[in-house]
């Protein structure tokens, strides 16, 4: 009986973690609603305004000493550029299209995770898989940004030279996180600060307004605001969060392996999302660029998961 109980219990914990997905497949469509009408850098600080606070009433953490200041400083660093240059990517894309391009580049980090592991991590190995999973990554990415015409690369150039700086961020964005996955299961002890994660992003969020401000003139919503306006900020805001914690319930208490392996979805789930969110159409195209970037990710996952088991 109380093997029974248990497995319901890892069970349960994997469907709640595998629930972040549907939950972090939103964030790219509310995300980019939020900043239309705050403008990019706004728009990113009035979320984790909200999105912080809510992190510290749904997981009350520890004194800052019980994590450790290496782990908060690094970790807490590179969640935050994530979280901050995931936002710039989808706040300066130039339409709702361009939104979900960026957003597919970010999911290079898959394969630049298990890279990073290579080369960092002494006790990771990986098999020949590796190479066709990242090749086939990177060109799925590439199909992606180069739009109805696929893999073209006057296309690719011309997508990505019209408007290079939300393609730039999404770069920044996959190396942040991919360092961040890399980086985190070796200094954190097993201990998860979540909340102070989502602070250190609120402080980057306004230091990144204020110095933007400062350099190229203040930064202003960019339409009326209202009472009403603040419903996307506080809906990606609680999106967020949510995804987060169900992750980190799954991760801790489910299937890790099950979950990891999920996790390649979220990209299609991103892109669903987005098309019902934005209410745009994606060509063919995207969807063959799509369907390369997830069997990329996980060539190069069990490239590694494939060796570990012998």
């Amino acid at each position: 009986m109380g093997k029974t109980n248990e497995d319901a219990a890892t069970v349960r914990a994997t469907a709640i973690g595998a629930a972040s997905m549907v939950f972090w497949g939103m964030m790219a469509g509310l995300e980019r609603l939020s900043t239309q009408a705050f403008g990019p850098q706004l728009g990113i600080a009035v979320i984790y305004l909200i999105a912080a606070p809510l992190a510290f009433l749904l997981r009350r953490p520890h004194e800052p000493q019980f994590y450790g200041w290496r782990y908060l400083l690094v970790s807490g660093a590179l969640f935050a550029g994530t979280d901050i240059l995931t936002g710039l990517a989808i706040g300066h894309a130039a339409t709702s299209a361009q939104t979900v391009q960026v957003t597919i580049v970010n999911y290079l980090w898959p394969t630049l995770t298990v890279l990073g592991n290579l080369v960092f991590g002494r006790d990771t190995h990986a098999n020949w898989l590796i190479i066709p999973g990242t090749v086939l990554a990177t060109l799925g990415v590439a199909t992606v940004v180069g739009g109805d015409a696929g893999l073209d690369l006057p296309s690719i150039a011309a997508n990505i030279y019209s408007n290079p700086l939300p393609f730039a961020f999404a770069l920044g964005d996959a190396l942040c996180w991919s360092a961040y996955s890399v980086v985190t299961p070796r200094i954190s002890g097993g201990k998860d600060a979540l909340a102070y994660m989502f602070t250190a992003t609120f402080v980057s969020g306004w230091a990144v307004w204020g110095v933007t401000s400062l350099l190229a003139g203040p930064q202003v919503p960019l339409v009326p605001l209202g009472p009403a306006s603040f419903i996307m900020p506080v809906l990606t805001a609680v999106v967020l969060v949510l995804g987060y914690l169900c992750w980190n319930v799954g991760i801790l208490r489910g299937n890790p392996t099950t979950l990891s392996t999920l996790s390649y979805l979220t990209p299609i789930c991103s892109s669903v999302a987005s098309m019902i969110i934005l209410g745009i159409t994606l060509a063919p195209t995207f969807w063959a660029g799509l369907a390369m970037v997830v069997a990329g990710s996980l060539l190069s996952f069990l490239s590694t998961h494939a060796r570990k088991g012998v």
